[in-house]
């Protein structure tokens, strides 16, 4: 008698990460009024795997002067927060997704906002999903969402 093994979750695994619309933005003109910049913030994210397998973790970072204490949300759950570090001004913070299964919608919530503040160096907005144990992603091009801020030239006082 010959038996077949169980069917296993596949060590390579295609891991997605795509926003929805922009909820939220951060928007400032600098103190002379000649430029101005917004960092358009998605706060709601799909998730994906085509085999439903599970990710390890979500690392989400932004300009700690900017933003602050994120709070995550996947399908009725709330991840724990793993460890958050901060570099000058930029704040890592990873959270916990063993376990979960993507497919899912994930919602993101900062408890600070802060809006019309002028920098010249405005930091990244990045949200990453990451493989977990045993597994491998051939493709993390798409394992990530950036935004960031765009500065244009504000028109003179004055002009229509």
């Amino acid at each position: 008698m010959v038996s077949t093994p169980l069917a296993a979750a596949s060590p390579f695994v295609d891991f997605q990460i795509s926003a929805r619309s922009a909820s939220e933005a951060l928007t400032a003109v600098s103190p002379d009024g000649l430029r101005g910049y917004n960092l358009a913030l998605p706060t709601v994210f799909d998730l994906y795997s085509p085999a439903g397998n599970m990710f390890g973790v979500v690392r989400v970072s932004f300009d700690n002067r900017l933003l602050g204490g994120a709070t995550m949300e996947i399908a009725e759950v709330f991840p724990a927060l793993l460890y958050a570090v901060t570099t000058g001004n930029v704040t890592v913070m990873t959270f916990d997704g063993e376990g979960m299964y993507l497919n899912q919608v994930m919602t993101l919530v900062f408890g600070t906002l802060n809006r019309g503040l002028w920098f010249t160096d405005v930091m990244p907005f990045t949200v990453e999903v990451m493989e977990g144990w045993a597994l491998t992603d051939p493709d993390r091009s798409n394992n990530f969402v950036v935004s960031v801020a765009e500065y244009i030239d504000m028109p003179p006082a004055g002009t229509p």
